[in-house]
């Protein structure tokens, strides 16, 4: 906690070995996913991961939009690769080991199941 404040103080990169994601991306809106993948690419350790899940459906509970950024695994794939960061294959996590959409729960979508709904993403960045 002390390195995490110092780091901040002195106003360093952090280098974090990983870093998650998970159920959040596609809540940013798109104009904001340009500053979020950057701050993660700039606070990655070089042999560092960033992993995590992405749905690919609408989701709006009382008139509120939830997920402001509904793309295609594809576009997301260009979107990560864009920013310096290519997938990691084959992962080092089976798809039970995620801790979201792998059916973890009766709220938790199975992108297993249903991978037109989500998917998880293991990556590296790039340097």
């Amino acid at each position: 906690y002390n390195l995490l404040r110092q780091w901040i103080a002195d106003g360093a990169p952090a280098a974090f070995t990983i870093i998650t994601a998970w159920n959040l991306l596609e809540h940013i809106a798109e104009s904001d996913l340009e500053a979020l993948l950057s701050n993660v690419s700039r606070h990655l350790a070089h042999d560092g991961v960033f992993v995590g899940s992405v749905a690919m459906y609408e989701d709006t509970v009382d008139g509120v939009k939830w997920h402001q950024t509904v793309c295609s695994q594809e576009w997301w794939f260009k979107k990560f690769a864009n920013h310096g960061f290519e997938m990691i294959e084959p992962s080092p996590f089976t798809d039970t080991e995620f801790c979201r959409g792998s059916g973890n729960g009766p709220d938790d979508v199975d992108f297993l199941i249903h991978p037109n709904l989500g998917f998880h993403f293991t990556l590296r960045y790039k340097y």
